[in-house]
């Protein structure tokens, strides 16, 4: 069907004209003389219907992001676009759950859990885009071909991306990868095309830098973190933090004897910051010996001892940060004002000001933790 599609869309004499359907869009897209570059964007506001699709072939988009855009070397393209994969079937493909947008995350990580109970090495992969179908005909030598797709269902935030399931020791993540659909093996392949994306913007597209012309779509994977890279980074962040510590407790047993050094002001302050840093320091190393993921720690999970220790966490960081704040105002008044820049009972002052504005906000997120713990505990009673 794939194959009849494109001899139709090479065969036809409209160029630079989108022909559509609902479910199909065609375009064979010649570029002008003189022009290095095959360049054309699509956007739709509904990826399952794309009678109201839009090229910048054809008119100006009004949006600054389309939902599909191309660029290529080659001088005469044909481009399909169709709304799923009922042309290019796989048997490891899943449907995108039918939910509401704001619960397809959960519902991801629930069908992950229960598929992880039946096999070890259960793998969820979706069709998460309008899939693409590129062909250039003979491809030149110097070939490239980048492309531009948005998803068409938001996987979430950073932190809702990566999870573990079933509170096991396992971590998995869902992750964006281009697709190229492998004629062959009647399969979607993950391996032919350089993906690239970035994972903290909840609604960002997907680059496919790629050297052939085939079908592409976005998949949406769940892939497992290689433990040993989770590991690693667990030991490096323990060893640089306590080579912080022991540089900080250093630090300050030079500057406590030197009394000559103690009675300026910058000295006093970089002591309070060094505490302050060493408590925020010394509570993170400590955690992992307090918590555990287990839930076989002092510190059971979700429990108001857990509360406190993470506000104690917040706190400590919003101290240092303060500290940061005073070191940079006096670092002003010394290089900037330099004359009339005498404060009195400033450290005082400053110590007021350092560990006493964080508190506020430090008991308004326990106060939280409060109220959704006792919510949880009501919804499930």
């Amino acid at each position: 069907m794939i194959n009849s599609l494109k001899k139709i869309t090479k065969a036809t004499e409209v160029e630079n004209k989108m022909i559509k359907t609902k479910r199909v869009a065609v375009m064979r897209f010649r570029r002008d003389t003189g022009q290095t570059s095959s360049n054309m964007r699509f956007d739709t506001a509904d990826p399952e219907d794309l009678t109201g699709l839009t090229s910048s072939v054809e008119s100006e988009l009004k949006t600054k992001e389309p939902r599909l855009a191309l660029e290529t070397s080659a001088e005469d393209v044909s481009v399909i676009l169709l709304t799923d994969t009922s042309f290019l079937p796989s048997e490891k493909i899943d449907p995108i759950p039918k939910v509401a947008s704001d619960e397809l995350t959960a519902q991801i990580w629930n069908d992950m859990g229960s598929g992880l109970e039946s096999s070890d090495d259960h793998e969820i992969t979706y069709i998460n885009s309008i899939v693409l179908e590129v062909d250039v005909g003979e491809q030149p030598e110097d070939f490239i071909l980048n492309l531009f797709i948005k998803p068409s269902a938001v996987a979430g935030s950073i932190d809702e991306t990566i999870q573990r399931v079933n509170n096991s020791y396992r971590k998995f993540q869902i992750q964006y990868i281009c697709g190229v659909y492998d004629v062959g093996t009647a399969e979607w392949v993950e391996d032919k095309c350089n993906t690239v994306y970035d994972p903290t913007v909840a609604d960002s597209g997907v680059i496919c830098q790629c050297n052939h012309n085939t079908s592409f779509a976005v998949l949406m994977a769940v892939k497992e973190i290689d433990p040993g890279f989770i590991e690693s980074q667990s030991i490096m962040s323990k060893v640089l933090l306590f080579g912080s510590i022991a540089g900080l407790i250093f630090t300050v047993s030079l500057i406590i004897p030197a009394s000559s050094v103690m009675t300026t002001r910058s000295a006093k302050v970089n002591m309070c910051f060094s505490v302050a840093l060493l408590f925020a320091s010394i509570l993170f190393v400590i955690q992992d010996f307090l918590v555990k993921e287990d839930n076989s720690g002092p510190i059971k999970l979700k429990s108001v001892a857990c509360g406190v220790y993470a506000m104690l966490q917040h706190y400590a960081w919003l101290v240092v940060f303060m500290w940061t704040m005073v070191e940079g105002f006096l670092m002003y008044l010394s290089l900037v004002q330099v004359f009339g820049s005498h404060i009195s009972h400033y450290m005082l002052k400053f110590n007021l000001l350092a560990w006493g504005v964080p508190l506020p906000f430090a008991n308004y997120w326990l106060l939280r933790f409060h109220e959704e713990r006792h919510g949880s505990r009501r919804n499930t009673s």
